[in-house]
């Protein structure tokens, strides 16, 4: 498995509801979907899948929409 497959796979297991709720509109697999927002942003996606801490529901969930759907103007919180 390579370091973005690991990563695509640690982000689905934070919030495994929300990755395949944006799968299933985009009519793409949970990993692809995954694997699409680690390849957009990967830095985001190493501070989230390296950091074995706690993070926001929320802050998660703000991220992965923005990221997911490649929002222009978009900043992390995380």
């Amino acid at each position: 498995m390579t370091k973005t497959q690991i990563a695509a796979d640690k982000l689905w297991r934070k919030m495994p509801y929300l990755v395949n709720h944006f799968a299933e509109q985009q009519f793409k697999t949970p990993r692809r979907v995954c694997l699409d927002v680690v390849e957009y942003d990967s830095e985001w996606a190493d501070r989230i899948s390296q950091d074995d801490r706690e993070w926001s529901l929320n802050d998660l969930r703000h991220d992965f929409v923005g990221l997911v759907n490649k929002e222009e103007f978009f900043v992390p919180r995380l």
